[in-house]
């Protein structure tokens, strides 16, 4: 229960404190006094919207803060959670629980399960999505919650089993393209040759002769002063000594150390000479120690800060790829499993489910012909005039004033019945036909029987087989008198019907045989288009690269793309690999990016309209526009994209102009030609063009990926585009999709 609530700084309130007390608590007052804003401030700290203009007019901030008493929940304090919610006016916002910071979203999850809100048109519950599939089990029952429950384990085994085969590569198409991607990892650090301390050494030696004119300068200058002038100074001074060490010994013994100190001065010189013929500069041996570096420094960006963690980073590699190599046992193993779970288990559960819905058709279907045979007896009765005797009314009645008339057709259907009756209906009139006849045999012979007659020899052994097949008590029913001229009204109205039946069964046929035609004609035009669209190929001779989980995978010269039943294989002069749709740029020219697979541009202002553009189509950035450039045989197609995206049908979303992607609510400002691919409950993989930057966001907790605009909202997380108008699902497939530049409304 709520214990208090402390509000401050909301609409016409400046600060309150309230206490609740155990119980149902009501809060009453006049209008205006401000009931809307306590429950709205509830609302509020339970991750509700908030505007700006409901902080009190002269204040910057508001805020509210709410004490729950908990016992039993694990985040609980001595029994109680605060949650509380600051609010700024420049719309920052600042969320705590038991005081510990959290975004909005997730004040927002946590408070859904402890706080719901219902207004006079808002029951929350009732309105969440996510709420309508458990009210819906709670509603078939326990039996129905048990089957649930057995198939959701069962579903959960067969996710950890799929789980599990993914991350051993159990798919052989992402097994390759990860062998691929880490032989070229290996490769790339093998070719580099790298030797330990060498970044240390070329940079010394980059240092040397980036400064070598200064040194060289220095040395000179350095020379220049011992010998002419230090050497000079004192070999003057020498002579001057000279003169006066006969006189004492001292100054012998100075002038003996001034001799000494004049022969390493010369021995000095002498090095520092050297130290000058060994300075040069080398503007070629500065490029090759440049490119080295460069080449290390690129490597120490992917693989390790230093030469040593490289290396170990390549055994890593060279480990993980005998891993996967030898993965096939495992992998088979645990198909096994899953071929085992899926034949047992899961149909199991699956033949429980079909009993309980053939159950719930069979109670259907006895009650919607229960319901229809109650109608037909209805119509049968406004339809026809039927008479019912017993055998013991025929018996004490006067038989000669009953008229008895065999008729081939016992019910007559009403006009609308008849148009609409089925094949099965016929078959159940003509065996009614037959009742009937045998029905007036017998009531002929019973007749005759009790007026003394005969009817015949046959009549006789039917009189004595009536004696037993007539009881008293039982009905037989006969048709009421006729004129002849009814008769013949009602002869000439079924023939009519009849005539009208079979000029209906004669149009249907030529509309179902016409569809089959025009239906088979469609499937040959898609068969053609798909094959042609499977094998495809193009040469370019440019430097591309490619992002793959966060490394730069880079394609030097002559590159051969083809797609061939429906995948698309990129041929290199060092490898060849296997591309998803994951676009691939060119290195030698900017704003240009090539299109490996086929993708559909949306329109999403235009009621949401969707295109398909073909694979190795080219998307170009031109003085700030996007372009399509698509080769159609002997012409270049090149046409303008506005107001649009791309999409792959899977989890690629590839962006033509300037985007923000929300992410579990951080934002990611992305710049034209950038993409993100969203994999569900994994991750988001998010590549800035601008700034050449790729970033890896896990959402294996929560997910919540989207684009919103002032028009529209992209939840890259369900695949759905939402707009004014409606919320669709995009597509799953392309191959339906019209072509991109087939019609005039694509046309620039």
């Amino acid at each position: 229960m709520i214990s208090t609530l402390h509000i401050k700084n909301i609409g016409i309130i400046d600060e309150i404190m309230i206490d609740f007390s155990k119980g149902f608590n009501i809060l009453t007052g006049e209008t205006g006094a401000g009931k809307t804003l306590i429950i709205g401030a509830l609302g509020i700290v339970a991750g509700g919207r908030f505007s700006k203009e409901m902080i009190r007019k002269g204040e910057n901030h508001s805020f509210v803060e709410v004490s729950i008493y908990l016992p039993n929940h694990p985040k609980a304090v001595d029994g109680n959670i605060i949650i509380s919610r600051e609010i700024f006016e420049n719309g920052r916002n600042t969320c705590k629980i038991n005081g510990r910071l959290v975004t909005v979203n997730e004040l927002k999850e946590f408070m859904n399960n402890i706080i719901n809100i219902h207004g006079q048109n808002d029951n929350q519950n009732l309105l969440n999505k996510e709420n309508h599939i458990k009210y819906l089990d709670k509603f078939l029952g326990k039996e129905f919650l048990s089957k649930k429950n057995e198939y959701t384990e069962l579903y959960n085994k067969y996710v950890d089993i799929n789980r599990k085969l993914k991350e051993n590569y159990g798919d052989e198409k992402e097994k390759q393209r990860k062998l691929d991607l880490l032989n070229y990892q290996v490769n790339e650090i093998k070719n580099a040759s790298l030797k330990i301390n060498e970044d240390e050494e070329l940079e010394e030696q980059r240092n040397l002769i980036i400064n070598a004119e200064k040194i060289s300068k220095s040395l000179n200058e350095a020379d220049m002063q011992i010998n002419e002038n230090a050497l000079n100074s004192i070999s003057i001074a020498i002579k001057k000594l000279e003169k006066i060490e006969d006189i004492d010994k001292k100054y012998e013994d100075a002038n003996t150390n001034l001799k000494n100190s004049y022969y390493e001065l010369q021995e000095l010189a002498r090095d520092i000479n050297e130290y000058r013929e060994d300075v040069f500069f080398d503007e070629e041996e500065r490029n090759q120690i440049e490119e080295r570096l460069d080449l290390i420094y690129s490597l120490k960006r992917k693989y390790g800060n230093t030469i040593e963690e490289i290396l170990k980073y390549q055994d890593e590699l060279e480990s993980e790829i005998n891993r996967i190599e030898n993965l096939d046992e495992e992998n088979q193993k645990t198909k096994e499993e899953k071929v085992n779970l899926m034949e047992t288990k899961e149909k199991k559960v699956s033949k429980k489910a079909v009993k309980a819905k053939e159950a719930t058709d069979e109670k259907v279907v006895k009650k919607a012909t229960t319901k229809k045979d109650a109608t037909k007896e209805t119509k049968s009765k406004k339809t026809t005039s039927k008479a019912i005797l017993k055998a013991e009314e025929l018996k004490n009645e006067d038989v000669s004033e009953v008229e008895f008339k065999k008729e081939e057709t016992n019910v007559v259907t009403s006009n609308k019945d008849f148009t609409e009756e089925t094949e099965e209906a016929k078959v159940e009139h003509v065996e009614e036909s037959k009742k009937t006849k045998e029905n007036n045999a017998k009531l002929e012979a019973s007749i005759a029987k009790l007026k003394g007659k005969k009817v015949g020899e046959k009549s006789e052994a039917k009189d004595s087989k009536l004696d037993t097949e007539v009881d008293e008590g039982e009905e037989i029913i006969i048709d009421a008198p006729k004129t002849d001229s009814e008769s013949q009204k009602r002869k000439e109205k079924i023939e009519e019907q009849a005539e009208l039946l079979e000029k209906k069964k004669k149009r249907k046929s030529s509309i179902i045989t016409t569809s089959i035609i025009a239906a088979l004609i469609v499937i040959i035009v898609i068969v053609i288009i798909i094959i042609g669209s499977l094998n495809s190929t193009t040469v370019e001779s440019h430097d591309f690269y490619q992002w793959y989980s966060g490394q730069r995978v880079e394609y030097k010269g002559e590159l051969t793309f083809t797609r061939k039943e429906g995948l698309t294989e990129l041929k290199a002069k060092d490898r060849k690999v296997t591309l998803d749709s994951t676009p691939v740029y060119y290195a030698d020219e900017n704003g240009k990016v090539i299109l490996p697979e086929d993708m559909a541009v949306v329109y999403p202002n235009n009621n949401g309209m969707m295109y398909r553009i073909n694979h190795f189509a080219d998307i170009t950035e031109e003085n700030g526009e996007i372009y399509l450039e698509t080769n159609l045989a002997t012409k270049t197609n090149k046409t303008k994209l506005e107001k649009a995206f791309l999409y792959d049908g899977q989890d690629l979303y590839f962006f033509l102009e300037r985007t923000t992607i929300t992410v579990n609510g951080t934002n990611y400002e992305v710049s034209p030609l950038s993409y993100a691919i969203v994999r569900y409950k994994q991750n988001v993989e998010i590549y800035n063009y601008e700034k050449d930057e790729y970033q890896v966001i896990d959402t294996t907790e929560t997910q919540e990926a989207k684009v919103v605009t002032d028009t529209y909202t992209i939840n890259m997380s369900v695949d759905s585009l939402q707009t004014a108008e409606k919320e669709q699902l995009l597509i799953k497939g392309l191959s339906y999709l019209q072509e991109f530049g087939t019609t005039e409304e694509t046309q620039e």
